[in-house]
Protein backbone atom coordinates (compact mmCIF):
# COMPACT_ATOMS: atom_id res chain seq x y z
CA UNK A 1 0.00 0.00 0.00
CA UNK A 2 1.37 3.46 -0.83
CA UNK A 3 2.08 6.08 1.79
CA UNK A 4 0.82 9.55 0.83
CA UNK A 5 2.16 11.20 3.97
CA UNK A 6 5.36 12.30 2.21
CA UNK A 7 3.34 14.33 -0.28
CA UNK A 8 1.41 16.05 2.48
CA UNK A 9 4.56 16.83 4.43
CA UNK A 10 6.21 18.19 1.29
CA UNK A 11 3.22 20.43 0.55
CA UNK A 12 3.17 21.75 4.10
CA UNK A 13 6.91 22.39 3.87
CA UNK A 14 6.41 24.36 0.67
CA UNK A 15 3.64 26.44 2.27
CA UNK A 16 5.69 27.15 5.39
CA UNK A 17 8.77 27.98 3.30
CA UNK A 18 6.76 30.32 1.08
CA UNK A 19 5.29 32.09 4.11
CA UNK A 20 8.75 32.48 5.66
CA UNK A 21 10.16 33.79 2.38
CA UNK A 22 7.31 36.27 2.12
CA UNK A 23 7.99 37.61 5.62
CA UNK A 24 11.70 37.99 4.91
CA UNK A 25 11.01 39.70 1.58
CA UNK A 26 8.69 42.21 3.26
CA UNK A 27 11.24 42.92 5.96
CA UNK A 28 13.77 43.95 3.33
CA UNK A 29 11.29 45.78 1.11
CA UNK A 30 11.98 49.40 0.27
CA UNK A 31 8.59 50.66 1.45
CA UNK A 32 7.68 52.65 4.54
CA UNK A 33 7.14 50.56 7.67
CA UNK A 34 3.40 51.11 7.99
CA UNK A 35 2.77 50.29 4.34
CA UNK A 36 4.89 47.15 4.64
CA UNK A 37 3.05 46.05 7.79
CA UNK A 38 -0.32 46.56 6.11
CA UNK A 39 0.79 44.55 3.11
CA UNK A 40 2.18 41.84 5.40
CA UNK A 41 -1.17 41.63 7.23
CA UNK A 42 -2.99 41.30 3.93
CA UNK A 43 -0.67 38.61 2.58
CA UNK A 44 -0.70 36.73 5.88
CA UNK A 45 -4.50 36.68 5.78
CA UNK A 46 -4.42 35.37 2.22
CA UNK A 47 -1.94 32.65 3.18
CA UNK A 48 -4.08 31.69 6.17
CA UNK A 49 -7.16 31.42 3.95
CA UNK A 50 -5.29 29.28 1.41
CA UNK A 51 -3.97 27.08 4.21
CA UNK A 52 -7.47 26.65 5.63
CA UNK A 53 -8.79 25.71 2.19
CA UNK A 54 -5.93 23.20 1.75
CA UNK A 55 -6.66 21.72 5.17
CA UNK A 56 -10.35 21.38 4.34
CA UNK A 57 -9.55 19.59 1.07
CA UNK A 58 -7.15 17.30 2.93
CA UNK A 59 -9.82 16.46 5.52
CA UNK A 60 -12.30 15.68 2.74
CA UNK A 61 -9.76 13.47 0.97
CA UNK A 62 -9.02 11.60 4.20
CA UNK A 63 -12.73 11.11 4.85
CA UNK A 64 -13.23 9.71 1.35
CA UNK A 65 -10.23 7.41 1.73
CA UNK A 66 -11.64 6.13 5.04
CA UNK A 67 -14.98 5.40 3.42
CA UNK A 68 -13.33 3.50 0.56
CA UNK A 69 -11.13 1.57 3.00
CA UNK A 70 -14.12 0.67 5.15
CA UNK A 71 -16.07 -0.57 2.13
CA UNK A 72 -13.06 -2.55 0.92
CA UNK A 73 -12.50 -4.01 4.38
CA UNK A 74 -16.15 -5.02 4.70
CA UNK A 75 -16.05 -6.70 1.27
CA UNK A 76 -13.19 -8.99 2.30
Amino acid sequence: MSNNRGGTEFTMGVLVGAAFGLVVAFMFALKPGEETRDLLKEKTGEARDKGAAYLERAKDAIGEARKRAKVKFEED
